[in-house]
């Protein structure tokens, strides 16, 4: 979740202070909203994100803890279309976030404001997708091709493995997904810290140089310091392929990819996951 924050406030950011440069009005910008939606495959429920860009005056009079409520997007009519078989499904604003007021600093609150599919939406992998929403009198479209689908090779479902060394040193391996710029790989575990019998998950995301063009990832490298707190018991390891059009997003932190008339991100990934048991 506060990965998830740090996406989004610099996507801010990036985006007003993106969209005043090279204009000769102040404060002037380009487009009229932002979009983050990251189109999840093997994800039945989507999360999809739309805000209105404000001026450098106005919102210098909002609190960056109000950023997210403030700003976001009510009234957009949203629709994704399979352009292989025509299908569409449509969106609406997540019931759980109505009434929710979002408190930066204390995170009262556990929701965002975010639209959602109305039915259960299964996208596919090395499909093309098309994106439309309308608001305000204004239609942005947005369009991708989903990274190809692929397999977790090692370790296998129900593996059991036995002592820490070898746990550190097992290597996770996947084949490559078709059209994917890289990947991310998870792992959620028993691990004792702060609080006894804990479950945590640790994620390894790849700095350009580690797992970009790789199928492999040392389980060791994710652990890094945490490895000596993990607890006997049932290991999830997820393995997500993500698209070109995050990289640009978020690591060339290119200010609109995938969309047109809207700043932000129209991106794509393909997740699997493996369970696994480890005796300490």
């Amino acid at each position: 979740m506060k990965k998830n924050i740090i996406f989004i406030i610099a996507s801010m950011l990036l985006i007003i202070s993106s969209g005043c440069e090279d204009l000769n009005n102040t404060g002037e910008i380009k487009t009229k909203n932002s979009i983050l939606y990251r189109l999840r495959v093997n994800a039945p429920k989507q999360q999809l994100l739309i805000y209105r860009i404000a001026g450098m005056s106005e919102l210098r009079t909002d609190s960056s803890a109000d950023m997210y409520y403030n700003f976001f997007n009510r009234n957009a009519e949203i629709t994704l279309k399979d352009l292989q078989s025509g299908e569409s499904t449509a969106f609406m604003l997540s019931q759980d976030t109505l009434d929710s007021r979002y408190d930066l600093s204390y995170y009262k609150n556990p929701y965002l404001p975010f639209y959602t599919n109305k039915e259960p939406f299964n996208a596919k992998p090395g499909t093309d997708y098309l994106l439309s929403v309308s608001t305000g009198g204004d239609v942005i479209t947005g369009r991708l091709t989903t990274p190809g689908d692929f397999e977790i090779t090692s370790p296998r479902s129900a593996e059991e493995i036995r002592g820490a060394r070898n746990l550190i040193n097992y290597n996770i391996t996947w084949n490559k997904s078709k059209n994917a710029a890289g990947y991310f790989v998870s792992v959620t575990c028993p691990m004792r810290l702060f609080y006894p019998d804990s479950t945590w998950k640790v994620q390894y995301i790849d700095d350009g140089s580690d797992i970009l063009g790789s199928t492999s990832c040392r389980l060791g490298d994710i652990f890094k310091y945490y490895s000596d707190a993990i607890q006997s018991g049932s290991i999830v390891i997820r393995v997500e392929s993500y698209d070109f059009n995050y990289v640009q997003h978020y690591r060339n932190l290119k200010e609109s990819v995938g969309l047109n008339n809207a700043y932000g991100c129209f991106s794509s990934s393909v997740m699997k996951e493996v369970r696994i048991y480890y005796d300490k």
